[in-house]
This record gives C-alpha cells, structure tokens and sequence, in this order.
C-alpha cells in the first residue's frame, strides 16, 4: 500500500514519488517486469521528445532532429529506459522544468512559472539529485537576470514547490537517520 512505500521509501535513499507511480502503473498494467519495463521506456520517450521541442524552440527543426536522435541513441539513456528505475522518470523532469523555464522567462506568463514550480516538486519527490538541476537553474537566472532575479514569480515559484514538498521532510529525516 502507500504507508508502506511511504515508510519503505523513508528508510531507503530516494524519495517515494517514483514508486508511487510505479505501484500505480502496476495496479493498472499488471506486475510482469516486462510491464514495469515500459514506465521508464515511456518516460525516455518523452524525454526525448521534450527536448525535441525544447531544441527547436531555441534552435529550429534541423537541430532539434540531431539533438533528439543523439539522445535516443546514448547506450546510458536506452540501457535506463530498459530498467525498472527512476533514471528516465528524472531525465523527463529535468529536461521538462528546465524548457519549461526557458518559456516561463521568454513569456513571463504566471502559468508557465506555475508548471515550473510543478516540476521542480516532482523532482524533488522523485530524487534529491533534482535538487542539483534547480540549483543549476538559479545560477543560470542569477547570470542571465542578474539582480532582476528576484522576481516575484521566480521566488513564488521556488517557495511553491519547497512548500509542496515539505511533507516528505519526516521520510528525509527518517532517512538520515537510518544511514
């Protein structure tokens, strides 16, 4: 049940959004590890066509052709989307925040900045290596806005999705204490 991915996930090194999901996926689809297989293939597909998108937002077609074809061929990123795991799951948060940004800050729309927040808390739920991703974000906003980064959406943004995930603080803590 969800207690008890909640407590699994406390004692183990990662936050339990990914097994959620999972255990959803597997209520719906079945258990065969085949079918759990599929959950990261799906991701890795969508990752790559996020950044499919997202290069061509930036760069045009041509580019975002070899950039998506790159990605779908790197051995680390088909060998992840063949695994039960939360490497592609990861992948598709990171490259769908940060496109996300690059819109939120090309449009200055309060929605787009709403999205973003939305994923980096599912990063944050996901692995704490997401964490490392959103700090990478605000050093680029600090280069690229310089003091105008402290805008009200980019601190809302940021204070959101530290607000949604604190309820995982008991699973980090139980965590910590565990290792």
């Amino acid at each position: 049940d969800f207690g008890g991915i909640w407590n699994l996930a406390g004692s183990g090194t990662e936050p339990p959004l990914y097994l959620f999901l999972l255990k959803i996926w597997a209520h719906v689809f079945g258990h065969a590890d085949f079918v759990l297989r599929i959950m990261s293939a799906m991701f890795g597909a969508l990752t790559i066509l996020v950044a499919y998108l997202w290069i061509k937002y930036k760069h045009g077609a041509t580019a975002a052709i070899i950039g998506a074809f790159l990605l779908a061929i790197t051995p680390f990123f088909v060998r992840a989307g063949q695994e039960i795991g939360a490497i592609t799951l990861v992948t598709f948060i990171v490259v769908a925040a940060s496109f996300t940004l690059q819109i939120a800050l090309d449009t200055k729309s309060k929605i787009w900045w709403a999205i973003y927040a939305i994923f980096v808390t599912a990063g944050l739920w996901v692995s704490y290596y997401c964490g490392l991703a959103w700090l990478a974000h605000l050093v680029y906003l600090a280069k690229s806005l310089g003091k105008k980064v402290w805008q009200k959406q980019i601190i809302l943004a940021y204070v959101a999705a530290i607000a949604l995930w604190l309820p995982w603080m008991t699973g980090l803590r139980s965590q910590i204490n565990t290792t």
